[in-house]
């Protein structure tokens, strides 16, 4: 169990075939999971994530105006500050900035539908990243926004009615580009390695064994055979 942990050893060869298969089949599914699957079921992943957010969300935003380049005049009354301290009538503003963070993180995308609130303030609704679809046939910007219903039903908001937080992807400058993305194989190694430790565990750490006798032996009482096997078991 020392020599898994470290990685000194490869346990693979000690398994059978339903046990490598298994294996196998871990590997080949965090290879190809989403990032939400990645985030559930990486122990590695989702502790780092939810630390950063945790510590994160407990952050007040603060709104400075620029008096000089040497001096910055907190505005807490400003209408942004206001809306970034209430986001809306049911979301506290750490619950928003967890949610948004969260996907930023996991997706490099973080999405939020703006819409207008009294006293010059605006409302931002938090939506799921994976929920999102970056519309348009331009390469520098988005040209709209779809968001999927659970149902499988849509609804469009153009890009003045959403907040639209990502990072940089080489391939479609509009959207972020997942940093689990440059995990994913050691995420599938690490799959592999957890699965691998359970089939050994199941398995006794052992490798498979298999008793051969000839056709005319006789058959074996229940006493003899436990003893057969507690002798092999003790060797």
């Amino acid at each position: 169990v020392d020599a898994l942990s470290s990685r000194q050893v490869a346990p693979f060869p000690l398994l059978g075939g339903g046990n490598r298969q298994r294996i196998q089949d871990a590997y080949n599914t965090a290879k190809s999971a989403n990032y939400a699957w990645i985030y559930t079921n990486s122990p590695a992943v989702r502790t780092v994530v939810d630390v950063l957010v945790r510590n994160i969300g407990q952050l007040d935003l603060r709104l400075y105006e620029e008096i000089s380049e040497d001096e910055r005049q907190p505005d807490p009354t400003h209408p942004a500050a206001l809306s970034l301290r209430y986001p809306n009538e049911e979301t506290s503003a750490d619950a928003w900035i967890r949610s948004m963070m969260k996907d930023f993180l996991i997706f490099d995308d973080a999405y939020s539908v703006i819409s207008a609130a009294p006293g010059g303030q605006i409302s931002l609704n938090w939506v799921p990243a994976h929920m999102v679809e970056v519309r348009g046939s331009s390469l520098f910007r988005a040209e709209g926004y779809r968001v999927w219903r659970i149902d499988g039903t849509w609804i469009d908001f153009p890009p003045d009615q959403m907040l639209h937080w990502h990072g940089q992807n080489p391939l479609d400058p509009r959207m972020g580009s997942s940093r689990l993305d440059t995990l994913r194989a050691v995420i599938a190694e690490d799959a592999a390695l957890q699965q691998a430790t359970v089939e050994l565990a199941n398995s006794g750490l052992t490798e498979p064994a298999w008793v051969f006798r000839p056709l005319e032996a006789p058959e074996w009482s229940n006493e003899d055979r436990k003893g057969f096997e507690q002798d092999l078991t003790n060797r």
